[in-house]
């Protein structure tokens, strides 16, 4: 039971979500364990945007509601739901419109409170004429939304909810579209409401400010857009989709060549590797006839003969407080920092640590919270996120504060925590992450650190960070046997960097495939043909793939990165930021590894940018150029 965790030992918006998920089923127990800890959480907001209330009247769930009314929670407290609402409606409205009645019914006995918004949003026109006879300035007044930063009005609310008669009623009583176009205009293409989008037009609405989506859109909305002089592009301004870092927009025609061009460089390492791989499972395995199937298998039977690497041979020279002091002292000699361990500072365990890095000199750059093992009730997984942004406040700047977490083994006994290989890249991937959100020297929160930058671009730091854990040179520094001190030897690093490599085409292949069909699945939907998932998934297999895919194999069907994962014509952006990375690792190789004039260049040029500019801009300050692939497929030994 959650109460048996602690709610202190893993992110309070992760257990906020749980308490919100228990309301949103009537878990009286789990809500009522959170509670006795937590009784302030009865009135929070969560990060997801709702109350337990709004979460329990939204699912119908009557005796929660009660329970959480005689507990003090605010019966009018408005709560986000995304999909498909957009804008912000009370527990009474979110019960009103999943039609549950008794719940709606308890909610106004209990005093919940309606307005014109709600009138609105539930399609009740009869009241909205009401309220604006007896006050017609409602018909633009604007209703602040819970994040401070958006505000809507009642037309906002109708067209979100699809209720056209309300719409054009209160047009016709002075409702302005103007100042929120984008907004509005957005609302009814994702709705695919031509009729509400012809009306706002009409009505005063700029067309020119219509977002498309990537999928494309009715021929319909189309036809609206035509009419008045809009034409039909791909725009990720106001909220949309993050582009890649160098996709001008609607040019996805040049991802694809990018991506066409790493598969044929990849394709030829790719070959020998299945060849090699077909060898040995007939050889060793008794295999003649390998499939796709037996890829895997096989794939991890030869890594272990060719190799013979282990993660029990590796551990001993990567000593959790080793590691981090290494990674630490690196980050410090490159960028000229002072970071130093600070002891006293509160935290929700004891294996917490706390750290701040000044520069040379002194100044309060950033802190940052590690915590660094796995324990019973931590939510699994490794992330870096902020505890607060760079920003300026009066006289003075707020430094940035990050915590990063990780899920190592801990200590047993008197026996130091030893890392895995894997355990130790994670570390420094969050790291990369904490110096680009600590190192920022932008004042304006939303665009310091990681704020505000391109979707791959996040991941260009962290995965520069990477590279470290799988230098020779940096490794020597740190990965030193826990009991006898010795480095680790030059064969067994050998062996760790012949692994980076090991099946490194077909790997490039397969997530390239992937890219591709990302791509083409929505630079090619058309609406009188539909997305031909199925087919344009073999057809490109047919192209690419080396060994041939069962029919069954559905790879699409659990493709949940672009159509429920956030990476919907982005998942290329993985590959990419390793280009990125790549790239810039390499510019140390030439310039001197721990150069620490480079380090300033890269700081200056990316790290200490955050959002203001875009990244191709940064990378190019910094290279000189723009990134090539080149870097990224030396490291993997698919080029010279």
């Amino acid at each position: 039971m959650l109460v048996a965790m602690s709610i202190l030992t893993g992110k309070a918006s992760d257990f906020l979500r749980v308490a919100a998920a228990a309301a949103g089923r009537g878990d009286l127990d789990t809500v009522g364990a959170v509670l006795a800890e937590k009784p302030a959480w009865v009135g929070r907001i969560g990060s997801h945007g709702r109350t337990l209330l709004w979460e329990a009247a939204y699912r119908g769930r009557l005796e929660m509601v009660d329970y959480l009314l005689d507990r003090g929670a605010d019966i009018d407290a408005c709560g986000c739901h995304f999909t498909p609402l957009l804008v912000e409606i009370s527990p009474y409205c979110a019960a009103r419109y999943r039609r549950h009645e008794a719940v709606a019914e308890r909610l106004i006995e209990r005093g919940a409170a309606t307005d014109i918004y709600t009138a609105a949003f539930l399609g009740d026109r009869a009241a909205v004429v009401e309220y604006l006879e007896r006050e017609p300035r409602l018909a633009t007044a604007e209703k602040p939304q819970h994040d401070g930063g958006r505000r809507a009005t009642t037309l906002h609310y109708a067209v979100s909810a699809r209720h056209l008669d309300i719409v054009t009623t209160l047009l016709a009583r002075g409702a302005d579209p103007r100042p929120y176009s984008g907004w509005l205009i957005r609302f009814a293409i994702w709705r695919d409401r031509a009729d509400i989008l012809a009306a706002l037009i009409d009505g005063g609405a700029d067309p020119t400010r219509a977002e498309v989506p990537r999928s494309g859109v009715s021929a319909e909305i189309a036809a609206v857009l035509a009419a008045h002089g809009a034409g039909v592009s791909v725009d990720h301004a106001e909220g949309g989709w993050p582009p890649l870092v160098f996709q001008a927009r609607g040019d996805r025609g040049g991802n694809v060549d990018r991506v066409r061009d790493l598969l044929d460089r990849a394709r030829p390492m790719a070959q020998k590797e299945l060849a090699f791989l077909r060898g040995f499972a007939e050889n060793e395995l008794g295999l003649e006839d390998l499939q796709r199937w037996d890829l895997a298998w096989v794939s991890e039977r030869a890594r272990a003969a060719e190799l013979g690497l282990k993660d029990e041979e590796l551990k001993p020279y990567f000593a959790a407080d080793a590691t981090v002091a290494g990674m630490l002292e690196l980050a410090a000699g490159l960028f000229r920092l002072e970071i130093a361990r600070r002891d006293g500072v509160a935290s929700w365990h004891p294996d917490v640590q706390f750290y701040e890095l000044r520069e040379a000199g002194g100044e309060l750059l950033g802190q940052f919270y590690l915590d660094p093992y796995a324990r019973a009730g931590k939510h699994g997984g490794a992330w870096m996120d902020a505890c607060a942004q760079r920003r300026r406040r009066g006289d003075g700047v707020q430094p940035a504060v990050a915590y990063l977490t990780c899920n190592a083994a801990p200590p047993a006994g008197d026996a130091p925590a030893l890392l895995t290989h894997s355990d130790a890249v994670t570390l420094f991937h969050e790291f990369g992450h904490g110096l680009h959100h600590m190192l920022t020297r932008v004042d304006c929160a939303g665009v310091s650190g990681i704020e505000g930058v391109e979707w791959d671009a996040v991941e260009w730091p962290s995965q520069w960070m990477e590279n470290w854990c799988w230098e020779p040179a940096a490794l020597r520094r740190f990965a030193c046997h826990y009991r006898t001190g010795e480095a680790m030897p030059e064969e067994l690093l050998d062996r760790l960097q012949a692994s980076r490599r090991f099946n490194a085409g077909l790997a490039l292949m397969r997530q390239l495939e992937f890219a591709l069909f990302d791509f083409r699945l929505h630079l090619e939907y058309r609406p009188d043909r539909g997305p031909r998932v199925a087919e344009l998934l073999a057809e490109i297999r047919r192209d690419i793939d080396l060994l041939e895919v069962p029919e069954f194999v559905r790879t699409a069907h659990s493709f949940e990165h672009i159509f429920s994962g956030g990476y919907t014509d982005g998942y290329y952006s993985y590959k990419w930021a390793e280009v990125l990375s790549g790239d810039t690792f390499e510019a140390f190789q030439e310039e001197g590894l721990f150069n620490p004039e480079t380090a300033r260049r890269f700081c200056d040029c990316m790290l200490a940018a955050g959002g203001v500019r875009p990244a191709a801009e940064m990378f190019e300050a910094f290279r000189g150029r723009p990134p090539h692939p080149g870097a990224l497929l030396r490291q993997m030994g698919l080029a010279a």
